[in-house]
């Protein structure tokens, strides 16, 4: 099930320490003369069709390309409710019916030309000049989701947006695709349309991701849904590792609501995992400077909770100068509380 043959750490899914062998089409290919092989895998991973293509050039390989399915397999049989039906095609039982992909069309030395100047050589123009005179012609998702990561990185905005729309209307269950394209509506400030990506790469995701919820709260919490994106970001955290990032959204969230103490925990719980986040420095001596000023506020009108007593005249009785002097008092005592000087 989508099996990585060619192993290098920069490739994703691959181990990323030294391995034995980097190399398993020859292992394979050297299997016992019995040993049946069949490889399953998505047809809308670019990662995974440059692990499967090379390995139709080995004798006695069965390849079983899911059109619509991404790199996890198996989640996706079992959400469409077929895991069972497959398990006993597995054991000899019955039959599976899936929809293939045509895969001799595909130009291997343009998938893998793509896959590894994007992930090994860091090269986007090579990625672009690869992939784009047939994105049109294969009508992959994977391929269209290729091309826009390469216009992201390289800080082609719009036509990032336009490849990752169309690897969506190629196959909606490309969580990857709906994510990048939430990212490229937060970069031009529309929120509510990056609200709603995020939603839809988690919604087709199969397993819970820390870094989509936590994308989703940033985009509620610039849209001024404080709570909700509260919520969001705590159960980013909640999920396996967390995500670093939220301790810092949530130190925003805080201080928009005026928690100050609260923020301040957040941005120095960011700090401690990340050392070099000089934002997070800089909230932290913002907000230990208001709260120093917040609490030597608090000092000051303790002392002054209840008006001064009105003064009783004892020279004269008359009522007038008695409220004369009351109102005297108090007004000495606004000064003092405001550090205004008096003389005489």
């Amino acid at each position: 099930f989508a099996p990585q043959f060619h192993l290098h750490p920069q490739l994703p899914y691959a181990p990323k320490m030294p391995v034995k062998h980097a190399d398993l089409y020859k292992i394979v290919a050297a299997r016992h003369a019995r040993t049946d092989v069949e490889i399953w895998y998505g047809t809308e991973d670019i990662v995974d069709l440059y692990q499967a293509l090379p390995a139709m050039d080995i004798e006695g390989v069965a390849h079983r390309p899911l059109k619509g399915c991404m790199h996890d397999v198996l989640a996706h049989m079992k959400n469409e409710g077929r895991l069972d039906c497959f398990y006993e095609y597995i054991s000899g039982l019955s039959s599976f019916e899936w929809e293939p992909y045509d895969l001799p069309v595909l130009d291997k030395s343009r998938i893998n030309s793509a896959v590894e100047n994007y992930y090994i050589h860091k090269d986007d123009d090579a990625v672009v000049a690869a992939l784009a005179p047939v994105a049109s012609t294969y009508k992959l998702s994977a391929v269209h989701y290729a091309l826009g990561s390469a216009y992201y990185r390289m800080g082609k905005m719009a036509e990032a947006e336009t490849c990752f729309e169309e690897a969506i209307v190629a196959c909606e269950n490309n969580y990857a695709a709906w994510y990048h394209r939430g990212l490229t509506f937060l970069n031009r400030k529309a929120y509510a349309q990056a609200e709603d990506c995020f939603a839809a790469a988690i919604t087709h995701s199969p397993s819970p991701s820390a870094a989509r919820y936590a994308q989703l709260g940033t985009a509620q919490r610039l849209q001024g849904k404080l709570d909700l994106a509260k919520a969001t970001h705590l159960h980013a955290l909640s999920l396996g590792g967390g995500h670093i990032a939220s301790h810092f959204q949530l130190g925003l969230i805080y201080q928009d609501q005026g928690l100050l103490q609260d923020a301040l925990a957040s941005f120095e719980q960011h700090l401690r995992l990340r050392p070099d986040a000089d934002a997070s420095q800089k909230r932290i001596d913002q907000l230990r400077k208001k709260i120093a000023q917040r609490m030597r506020r608090n000092a000051e009108a303790a002392k002054f909770e209840t008006q001064p007593k009105i003064l009783f005249n004892r020279i004269d009785g008359a009522r007038q100068v008695t409220i004369l002097l009351g109102f005297s008092k108090y007004m000495f005592r606004g000064f003092q509380r405001n550090n205004i000087q008096m003389k005489g």
